[in-house]
């Protein structure tokens, strides 16, 4: 019976702890511009992202626990030239190995961007909420 509690208890608790800064609510006046639950492939995944006008865009994001993600904003321009397999010109606007809970914010100016995301891991589950505020 204990083991059965114990397990009921971990299995519970897991989500709980996965989600993490997803758990509260954006800060006031933000505005949500983009949010995902998804399993990334071996190779990564991207999305784009509009900006209206210059603003804090935060990243509140949630790793699969013990696997590691390298987060980057391209802008559209550098996204092309990555797309096309030319050489990206210029360092990415952000670039950054995300694991665990937690938040990373920039300053954008208004356009779009891309939003890319590579996991160290096969199958790596991450959880994201994009927020805006001018």
């Amino acid at each position: 019976m204990r083991q059965i509690l114990t397990f009921l208890f971990l299995l519970f608790s897991i989500p709980a702890a996965f989600a993490g800064p997803l758990d509260r609510p954006p800060p006031s006046g933000a505005k949500v511009v983009r949010a995902s639950t998804l399993v990334l492939p071996p190779n990564g995944a991207s999305s784009n992202l509009f900006v209206p006008s210059r603003g804090t865009v935060t990243f509140d994001y949630a790793v699969e626990p013990g696997k590691t993600v390298r987060f980057g904003i391209l802008t559209n321009a550098q996204f092309q030239q990555a797309s096309s397999g030319h050489k990206v010109s210029g360092p990415p606007l952000m670039s950054a190995v995300l694991s665990g809970g937690g938040s990373k914010s920039i300053v954008l100016e208004r356009g779009t961007y891309a939003v890319a995301f590579f996991p160290n891991a096969p199958s790596t589950r991450l959880s994201y909420r994009a927020t805006y505020r001018r």
